[in-house]
């Protein structure tokens, strides 16, 4: 029996968490950084068994995202969940990259898996008291998240008569604000890729990727004039 190499990678960033129910004054804007970034590479150089890689990202600012509603630990959304929450601010600004790489290395057959998701604010209440501009990314630093799969086979494929298969999937999802309530004055710069880097053109292929970026998703904007940011 073969063993079969296998690199597993989580990585989890929330900025803000909150008991169910709360109400938070935030000053005079909320500053929040969401970095996830995870790794991982299977990788064997003469063996002929399969080999499989898998990086996740998950991110998210504050609130409650049914992104990760149906995950299962040790991945599951409790690590994220601020229900029902309702926050008083000045505007401020959401920032971050979420990125996951996953590369597979073998003779044999590979699978790479990436998935980045990064979330703003998520199913919230948000209510500006000064007006202050509340910004998710900006024109140069967006909003993001980047997933990218690899293969590898430094020696060719095992076999030329029936060649390995290459399995290779990214996926990149992005929502700066997703079904908020929001009063105030919000701006949203965000973007998403995902990449496929073929480097074993012996293998069949079996690829997707797919990116998915959205400043304002089912956002219920009321606004406000923009102020000074001075409460007095």
């Amino acid at each position: 029996m073969v063993d079969q190499p296998v690199a597993t990678a989580l990585s989890r960033a929330v900025a803000l968490r909150f008991d169910p129910n709360s109400i938070v004054v935030g000053g005079t804007g909320l500053q929040l950084q969401v970095n996830p970034s995870a790794t991982a590479t299977a990788r064997t150089i003469e063996g002929e068994g399969p080999v499989l890689a898998n990086a996740t990202a998950y991110g998210l600012g504050v609130g409650y995202s049914r992104y990760y509603e149906a995950l299962s630990e040790p991945n599951g959304s409790n690590p994220f969940n601020s229900t029902n929450l309702f926050i008083q601010s000045g505007g401020g600004l959401v920032q971050g990259h979420a990125d996951a790489a996953a590369r597979a290395e073998s003779r044999g057959d590979q699978t790479a898996t990436a998935l980045a998701t990064n979330i703003g604010l998520a199913q919230l209440s948000y209510l500006d008291r000064i007006g202050g501009l509340l910004q998710i990314g900006t024109a140069a630093d967006r909003f993001t998240a980047a997933a990218s799969a690899t293969n590898l086979s430094a020696l060719g494929p095992a076999s030329f008569e029936a060649p390995p298969t290459s399995t290779l999937t990214a996926n990149a999802l992005v929502r700066g604000a997703d079904r908020i309530d929001i009063y105030g004055q919000p701006l949203a710069y965000v973007g998403a890729d995902a990449n496929l880097n073929l480097c074993a053109p012996e293998h069949s292929l079996a690829a997707s990727a797919n990116a998915d970026a959205v400043g304002l998703d089912e956002v219920k904007v009321l606004a406000v004039p923009q102020g000074s940011g001075n409460n007095a």
